[in-house]
């Protein structure tokens, strides 16, 4: 009987060893797939990025989002010349087209907490690729608009009168889009008959 008792108490042992490492590897793969890196407060951060979209970059471990601009969500689609199209993966692809395999270097700004208890903090960031501000590149061409910064304004208002990028049709701000809203008053671009002027001051009321 206590022969017995023993070797149910190895078997459960073992057991439970078993359970916490499938536990572990769980949460582990939740983490890689959900996107959420050990991102670490640093200085400079500089090296290959991996684009994760049009405002958020991956150097190594470490997730980074430009400052000063918000570009549309992956997600996000968009209206030119009445006809949705996905632009927020125009954006991002047309971010990591302009880097390729080259090294980007980043200063900190800020740090970003996490919006939801599965996310990592990242940091807020300026980058440079080859001499060239990836902010100003992105607002100035309108596939971003600036954001919570006066920084890229007036970048962005030649953007807008242009008709460039995002500007030439129709599209929801991305900050109102990540929250679930698409009211006239957060329609932007050339298609929705509203003014640079008009725009500009909704973007600077974010």
């Amino acid at each position: 009987m206590m022969k017995l008792r023993s070797a149910l108490a190895v078997v459960a042992t073992v057991c439970a060893g078993v359970m916490w490492v499938v536990v572990v590897g769980a949460i582990i793969n939740f983490l890689v797939a959900s996107g959420v890196s050990a991102t670490e407060r640093r200085a400079v951060y500089e090296g290959r990025v991996r684009v994760v979209d049009g405002d958020t970059l991956m150097i190594g471990q470490d997730r980074l989002r430009l400052e000063g601009v918000d570009a549309p969500e992956l997600s996000q689609l968009c209206m030119l010349q009445s006809r949705p199209y996905r632009c927020g993966q125009h954006v991002a692809s047309a971010l990591k087209d302009m880097i390729g395999r080259g090294r980007v270097r980043c200063v900190y700004r800020d740090w970003d907490p996490g919006r939801l208890a599965q996310q990592a903090g990242r940091a807020i960031v300026q980058c440079e690729y080859a001499g060239t501000d990836l902010g100003d590149w992105l607002v100035s061409r309108g596939l971003a608009v600036p954001y919570y910064t006066s920084q890229y304004r007036s970048v962005g208002m030649r953007a807008c009168e242009r008709n460039l990028g995002l500007w030439a049709g129709a599209f929801t701000r991305p900050a109102s889009y990540r929250r679930g809203g698409d009211s006239v008053n957060d329609r932007l671009g050339r298609e929705t008959g509203r003014t640079c002027d008009s725009a500009l001051r909704r973007l600077g009321a974010q």
